[in-house]
């Protein structure tokens, strides 16, 4: 899938942000975000999950444990010439961040539109639908950014979601609770994919002392493609600028 590339921009700050994209998607849906916090100083590491830019039957063949494991490697990765790591992850991205962030320390975790409850059955239980269809179709979505920047496959495989909603039945069950450095829980009030009431589950969840919920309400589900971006990108880039917290 031409576009679907990992990419790495260089930078001269201390702290690289390492940015994760959803299901069926790639690194292109973050590319905007990335290029804004590029120009700020931040080193920028836009991550491409097993299975995800080629074609959608290599994506059949992966789990959430796969996803997880390539994130975990890239951000030792980072480690290794970074004194610093933010994890930014979008939908299913904001998720496999989330695991991450409960295994291993890292500096800061930004989570846009991360699922803990969806609109969708076939998400939340995936599990049930397996034995009637191994894809769901992707309805059409437009948005008001040039089309690389939004490159998917049409339809989504379920088996890879069932097992990514068992480890997020787990977060919501308590394991959250791991994470504990600073948090920024991004979410749209009027999207259709993602229930609102994710973000303050998450909130609730995590045993961070500095979180905060930042509400949007006039985008849909991607929100670094979506209307309100801008404020976005301002947001995420404070929020990545503040110094880390002293450690106990």
């Amino acid at each position: 899938m031409p576009g679907a590339e990992e990419y790495f921009l260089p930078g001269d700050r201390d702290r690289c942000v390492v940015l994760t994209h959803g299901y069926t998607g790639t690194p292109a849906e973050l590319r905007l975000l990335g290029d804004h916090l590029n120009r700020m100083g931040f080193p920028v590491l836009g991550v491409l999950l097993p299975g995800h830019g080629t074609r959608v039957e290599d994506l059949a063949k992966t789990t959430f444990s796969d996803w997880v494991a390539a994130l975990r490697e890239k951000v030792e990765r980072v480690e290794r010439n970074f004194p610093e790591t933010a994890l930014v992850g979008t939908s299913m991205g904001a998720s496999v961040s989330l695991q991450v962030a409960c295994g291993k320390p890292v500096d800061r975790v930004v989570t846009l539109s991360a699922p803990i409850h969806t609109f969708h059955d076939e998400h939340m239980n995936a599990a049930d639908f397996c034995d009637e269809a191994v894809y769901a179709p992707k309805p059409v979505r437009e948005f008001p950014v040039p089309a690389r920047y939004y490159l998917a496959y049409d339809r989504y495989p379920l088996r890879p979601l069932a097992t990514a909603f068992r480890e997020i039945r787990k977060m919501e069950a308590g394991s959250l609770k791991a994470v504990r450095c600073p948090i920024l829980i991004m979410q749209s009030r009027v999207e259709k994919t993602v229930c609102p009431e994710s973000a303050q589950i998450i909130y609730n969840q995590v045993g961070s002392r500095q979180k905060e919920i930042a509400w949007f309400d006039h985008s849909g589900h991607l929100l670094a493609i979506e209307a309100e971006r801008e404020k976005v990108f301002d947001k995420v880039g404070q929020f990545l600028l503040e110094p880390s917290e002293k450690k106990d």
